[in-house]
């Protein structure tokens, strides 16, 4: 038989009855700060003050350096991000910036009456694919080493453009019928039209023609003049009687 005396005086307790653990104690070290564990416990050492304030720490800048197109490139005409134009009287230039390392043998231009396309080779799409607002001369003589591939001037990634040059075509001109030298107001159709009055080339020959309007105007009065204080009677040749005029209207005054 089993003897359960030996349980009789065993103590029962609960954990109810117990007292809780005390929560752990945390400590924050500061930066510099070491904690060292000997016999005795943990013992901290705080880090030494400093009576200098910490230096920032100098962040290095790296200026982007951005591209600009000369401004030769887009006189009397306009400059976008990777294409310009610029022309005179008898010509149109356009420039189309294309990667670096692009040969020539990779470019292949098309030149027709109103439309400009620049294909490279392997690129799925045109660089250039847009209809111009006035006609273009297409003929074999003139598209004869019309277009050249360049280095871009002050390009920090290396690339290059393809500079092609447009020969102007006759513009119609109502009753007028066909004239050529015309100033162009834009290089494409859809493009914002530019102010040809304000182009320096205009506003030298405006200056000739009023100063040739000018002395036109003073010479025909001193020749009404002359007519009139019977210096000059009919009949006359009219263009040597201007000349005269002229003439002595630069002839020096004597002085008495």
């Amino acid at each position: 038989m089993v003897d359960y005396s030996k349980w009789d005086n065993l103590e029962v307790s609960s954990s109810e009855d117990e007292e809780p653990n005390p929560p752990p104690r945390v400590t924050k070290l500061t930066p510099g700060s070491s904690i060292t564990i000997g016999n005795s416990g943990p013992t901290i050492q705080s880090a030494a003050k400093s009576s200098e304030c910490p230096q920032p720490v100098k962040k290095e800048t790296v200026q982007s350096s951005t591209f600009e197109w000369p401004s030769s490139w887009y006189k009397n005409g306009v400059h976008w991000t990777s294409m310009a134009w610029c022309q005179n009287l008898e010509e149109a230039v356009v420039s189309v910036i294309v990667p670096a390392k692009t040969r020539a043998k990779e470019i292949s231009p098309t030149f027709q009456p109103k439309h400009l396309t620049v294909m490279i080779k392997g690129a799925p799409d045109a660089l250039l694919d847009k209809e111009l607002q006035y006609n273009i001369e297409v003929d074999e003589d003139t598209l004869d080493g019309c277009w050249e591939l360049l280095d871009l001037p002050s390009d920090p990634s290396g690339r290059r453009v393809v500079r092609l040059t447009l020969k102007k075509g006759l513009v119609a001109t109502g009753l007028a019928g066909h004239i050529k030298g015309l100033w162009w107001d834009r290089l494409f159709e859809g493009d914002e039209k530019i102010d040809t009055s304000k182009f320096e080339e205009r506003q030298n020959k405006a200056k000739v023609q009023q100063q040739w309007q000018e002395s036109w105007a003073e010479a025909h009065k001193m020749f009404k003049e002359k007519i009139a204080q019977g210096g000059i009677k009919p009949p006359f040749d009219l263009q040597q009687a201007m000349g005269d005029a002229q003439a002595s209207k630069d002839d020096p005054v004597e002085q008495d």
